[in-house]
């Protein structure tokens, strides 16, 4: 009988003869390592190739390896746009109070106070209550006032007026146009989506700003259960 010999003279097949025998002799191991590195692959690694809609005329339709690309147009549009400096002034604090009303003991609702810092040193405040005779705020009845320079523009559920005491040739109170349409709200939104999926123009929206809203809102809470002003910016770093 002759026994069969391995070769394995090369260090390379030294090695790959050492890794496949640790495998071997440790096998459940790596079963149990197997399930969490394909969860890794799946949902860390393989979405990062989605990236590349960023350089592309996206189509729902398409896809991503169909659609045209057009490099770097996109970020050209974003920089070279005049508002592009105004895109940056985004709120820099916030501090938010709030308190609940009762009547007898008898519990009928909040009121908060929230105050903004934008980065640009505009302020601005925003005050609600679910707790008067008339709701301030309150769903379907927004009442949201913004105090500018040459006038005060307030905008309820209903209309927007314009308000000014700065004489000719400001209006001392006018009501705004307002855009027409079909459909408003989430109605608006679900269609606006519903059309990008067949093939139409995609919504307008833009990731940015609902990043900063999230981070606002969610400043704000922070904010209201400590009773200290938060950096926003800091904390959609930190969070978000």
């Amino acid at each position: 009988m002759v026994a069969r010999t391995r070769n394995i003279g090369h260090p390379r097949d030294r090695l790959t003869y050492r890794i496949m025998k640790e495998v071997r002799n440790h096998y459940r191991l790596y079963l149990m390592l197997a399930l969490p590195l394909v969860y890794l692959i799946l949902f860390c690694y393989v979405p990062m190739g989605s990236l590349i809609i960023a350089f592309e005329d996206y189509s729902v339709r398409q896809g991503i390896f169909k659609s045209q690309w057009i490099g770097l147009l996109q970020f050209d549009k974003i920089f070279s746009t005049p508002t592009f400096a105004q895109l940056l002034r985004n709120v820099k604090t916030v501090y938010a109070d709030y308190w609940p009303h009762t009547d007898n003991g008898e519990y009928i609702g909040w009121s908060g106070l929230t105050m903004l810092e934008m980065t640009n040193g505009v302020r601005a405040s925003l005050e609600e209550s679910f707790a008067n005779g008339s709701t301030l705020d309150g769903w379907s009845n927004e009442y949201l006032r913004a105090e500018c320079t040459d006038g005060t523009i307030i905008a309820s559920h209903k209309k927007v007026t314009l308000r000014s005491d700065c004489g000719l040739p400001y209006p001392q109170e006018a009501e705004m146009p307002l855009a027409k349409g079909d459909y408003w709200d989430h109605a608006l939104i679900i269609r606006s989506f519903i059309r990008w999926l067949d093939g139409g123009d995609a919504p307008v929206t833009c990731i940015d700003d609902n990043m900063q809203c999230a981070a606002l809102m969610f400043a704000a809470i922070e904010s209201a259960k400590t009773g200290k002003k938060i950096d926003v910016q800091e904390y959609l770093r930190k969070y978000l």
